[in-house]
């Protein structure tokens, strides 16, 4: 078996559940999904990453930045070998308990995978929480195979969301978070491939009916997808 399809991780999922606690409120974190808002959301730009995806039937799959893993199960129901990675021990120990695959702690900045090891790496808003998002980016396109793909996944503070969550965006873990203008990551990942956009989630927050009335929103904002809160840059590596 070639390298990049072997075994990429040089951690187990053993040693991610051994990490030092965190401080972060990971449950509380987490809880955050079965919200109205987290619920719709979640189901927003899950669907949106299944387009860009398409098939991912034995496909292995980097999840940078799983967190809880919420989409590293997601990439799982869709037919991926998924490794999950997060840079918190609490994180990682969460989301091993919700996957059936590999979950390493690690830092996005420091892949501890082989060159070309993923056919596809995912980020999903972790660039916005890394104080060197450009070298996370080169990590990520290192660690994906040639002619494989990556996927990051930006928040858009020029949204009808960003511009609702503005005053709530200065305090709590939102606080540390640097807003990466979509054009920016555009540009450092052309080098490595061809760039596609995507947006999506155009609604501003939760709001009566939008179980009944988000579809038809999602569909008419797709007409201008540089105003959707979940910016997708999709890069198809040379």
């Amino acid at each position: 078996e070639p390298p990049h399809r072997g075994r990429c991780a040089r951690a187990s999922k053993q040693e991610a559940m051994d990490g030092a606690p965190s401080s972060l409120e990971v449950t509380s974190y987490d809880r955050w999904f079965d919200s109205t808002w987290g619920a719709y959301a979640f189901g927003v730009e899950r669907r949106a990453l299944g387009r860009v995806l398409g098939d991912l039937s034995g496909t292995r799959v980097l999840d940078a930045g799983c967190g809880t893993g919420r989409f590293t199960r997601a990439l799982e129901e869709a037919g991926a070998r998924v490794i999950g990675l997060d840079v918190d021990p609490a994180m990682a120990r969460f989301c091993a308990g919700r996957t059936r695959g590999q979950v390493v702690v690690g830092d996005v900045r420091r892949l501890p995978f082989w060159a070309g090891c993923f056919d596809v790496s995912v980020a999903v808003t972790l660039l916005e929480f890394v104080d060197d998002p450009q070298r996370a980016v080169a990590e990520l396109m290192r660690a994906t195979r040639p002619r494989g793909r990556v996927v990051l996944a930006l928040l858009n503070p020029a949204s009808l969301w960003g511009m609702a969550s503005a005053r709530r965006r200065r305090r709590g873990p939102w606080a540390s978070s640097h807003m990466l203008a979509a054009s920016r990551v555009a540009a450092w990942c052309r080098p490595y491939g061809t760039v596609r956009r995507h947006g999506a989630l155009f609604a501003p927050r939760a709001f009566p009916g939008i179980g009944r009335l988000g579809p038809a929103l999602e569909r008419l904002g797709r007409r201008f997808p540089r105003r959707g809160a979940f910016q997708l840059r999709v890069v198809e590596k040379r």
